[in-house]
């Protein structure tokens, strides 16, 4: 088994399902970002202060080249849609935006920088109580095995707008906002993950128990074809409809898809310490800034 690599225009969109929740709400990501740092030119303009007309006034342009890292600074790992395959703001999206991991609804709840986590393999969480609330946010790394959160977002949004004949997008925000980097399983809850239930998540041995917290979406990429659909595995039929750019890719999850898988030692692209692992609780540090 493999996992999925997503670029620039990928997206896997699928049924809304039972995905169009409104009120609390949980998301979780096992992603792996493309932390690749592009040189960047850009002309940016000079300006003087008039005196005469007391303002200022561009006299010129200088170039200037600066870094970035496209696929830590934003892209969306699950958003709702509307009919018309548009998010008009009143659904929620599981995204990077500046730098950081955030909830968005009409607004932002944002905060955790994702920088450190370029090129390793990550889970990311996001949960929201109901009524108008800020997000809480976490993040853990397999390589040290370490959880970061619950880290309170910086704003506040509102529930989500009830989701008829809507869609789900993997990957993507409407047309723009692209996850950049490998993903190999998301899912949304209904309800507010406990700090628990997140620890319980990220030790598990394989990826189908995530089940057993009762998702109302999961979906994973374990398809050895492009052919093949990926399909909610909670069977409340949020299945993919439509797919556009992504690639298979050959490198293996820290978490393998299924026991069967967990007990051939396949799966697990890190040290034996995550492949097919039962750590105990104590073995994950956890860091509450």
């Amino acid at each position: 088994m493999a996992c999925r690599k997503f670029t620039e225009g990928s997206k896997v969109l699928c049924k809304i399902g039972a995905c169009g929740v409104t009120g609390a709400v949980s998301f979780a990501a096992l992603v792996k970002l493309d932390g690749t740092v592009k040189h960047v030119k850009e002309e940016v303009p000079i300006e003087e202060f008039n005196e005469e007309t007391e303002e200022w006034e561009i006299i010129g342009y200088e170039t200037i080249e600066r870094e970035e890292a496209p696929g830590l600074e934003r892209g969306s790992m699950v958003s709702a849609l509307d009919s018309a395959k548009t998010n008009p703001g009143s659904f929620y999206d599981f995204q990077v935006e500046g730098g950081k991991l955030e909830i968005f609804r009409s607004g932002a709840s944002r905060e955790i920088e994702v920088k450190p986590y370029g090129d390793i393999w990550a889970l990311f969480f996001g949960t929201k109580t109901g009524g108008e609330a800020k997000a809480k946010l976490y993040a853990y790394r397999f390589d040290t095995k370490t959880l970061v959160g619950p880290v309170e977002g910086v704003g506040a949004i509102k529930d989500a707008a009830a989701n008829v004949g809507g869609f789900i997008n993997l990957g993507q925000w409407g047309s723009g906002e692209q996850l950049r980097g490998l993903g190999a399983a998301l899912a949304v809850w209904s309800k507010v993950l406990t700090k628990t239930e997140i620890e319980e998540l990220t030790a598990a041995t394989y990826l189908e128990q995530w089940l057993t917290k009762t998702p109302v979406g999961y979906w994973d990429f374990r398809q050895t074809s492009l052919a093949e659909k990926v399909l909610d595995q909670t069977g409340n039929g949020a299945d993919q409809i439509e797919l556009a750019g992504t690639e298979l890719s050959a490198e293996k999850p820290p978490i393998p898809y299924t026991k069967a898988e967990a007990e051939e030692g396949k799966g697990g692209g890190g040290s034996s310490g995550t492949n097919g692992r039962a750590l105990s609780r104590c073995c994950n540090p956890i860091v509450n800034p």
